[in-house]
């Protein structure tokens, strides 16, 4: 099974209404299986010379407008890539004919496609829900770490294949009886995107925005005062609601533009995988949370203030 993904620019031509930047796609043993092959290309725009508002909000478009490849080229490369797989998935169902649009514009050989899956919507029916749901609510759901910057071919490919180890396979082309909406779904997992970014990576986990915990279902605060580094990129805690008993925090830190960090906090439930991991960050040196020298200063200084004013009333 191939599973790909493509970032475009929207352009106005009715044969070629939108213009490839980028192919990644990912090569899977079956659904949920192992990862056996990688393919990326990014493209340089030669249809359209201006990006689209939204292909300038991509975090590679740089990376099209450098790249010698024109889509011709990179299109070679990925079909002698595919070989015999004719099994296709994505998420959502605009892939496959977009890029067949975009062969036929360049008199080019299309894929041979015997079957495509749409994973966001078996997804969907795997919790028993009628949304849509984004690929990065999905990841976060499933408690996938936050390793590489979505919108990206590759990457989305990726998180797709992760998040296609959740898909029932009954729930590829049937829908389940009395789907539920999204609302009334409890999430495995809750996640946020951390402030920032932040020059080193001891100030992202050592942010209050980092160290404060949500109890998901009843909303109450709890602080995180140490994390247990897994490794690198991901961090452990553990805090105890009062109600609802143990939650693990993680903070997953990848590198920003301009050598700074940058992270998201997840709230898990004690899932066998997350506990595991948890354990094994504990065997690690710890990291104890310390507040900003910032504040510090400024807390003390308040003290001073206080304490010279009342001295000097005693002396008035």
């Amino acid at each position: 099974m191939i599973i790909f993904d493509l970032e475009w620019n929207h352009g106005y031509k009715p044969r070629l209404p939108d213009e490839i930047l980028q192919i990644g796609a990912v090569k899977v043993d079956r659904l949920g299986g192992r990862i056996i092959d990688t393919f990326n290309a990014y493209i340089h725009p030669s249809v359209y010379k201006k990006l689209y508002h939204k292909a300038k909000e991509l975090p590679d478009k740089d990376l099209y407008l450098t790249s010698p490849l024109d889509f011709p080229a990179a299109y070679r490369a990925f079909y002698d890539w595919c070989g015999q797989d004719a099994v296709f998935a994505g998420w959502g169902t605009q892939d496959v004919p977009t890029l067949a649009k975009s062969a036929a514009y360049y008199h080019l050989p299309q894929l041979t496609v015997e079957q495509e899956y749409d994973l966001q919507a078996a997804f969907s029916r795997t919790l028993g829900v009628t949304n849509c749901i984004a690929l990065e609510k999905a990841a976060a759901y499933c408690a996938i770490p936050y390793t590489f910057e979505f919108h990206n071919a590759l990457h989305d490919s990726l998180y797709t294949a992760l998040v296609g180890e959740f898909v029932k396979p009954d729930c590829l082309t049937v829908p389940p009886a009395e789907p539920t909406p999204l609302a009334e779904l409890a999430p495995l997992c809750q996640s946020k995107a951390l402030p920032g970014p932040f020059a080193e990576k001891s100030l992202l986990l050592g942010a209050k925005a980092a160290r404060r915990v949500v109890c998901p279902t009843c909303k109450k605060i709890y602080g995180v005062s140490v994390w247990h580094p897994f490794d690198d990129a991901v961090y452990y805690s553990r805090v105890k609601c009062q109600e609802h008993g143990r939650l693990l925090c993680r903070v997953d830190v990848a590198p920003a533009p301009g050598g700074s960090w940058k992270g998201t906090q997840l709230v898990l439930p004690e899932m066998d995988a997350e506990t595991a991991a948890y354990r094994a960050a504990k065997k690690h040196e710890p990291i104890l949370c310390t507040r900003p020298r910032s504040y510090h200063r400024r807390h003390h200084g308040h003290r001073g203030n206080r304490g010279n004013r009342g001295n000097n009333r005693k002396a008035g």
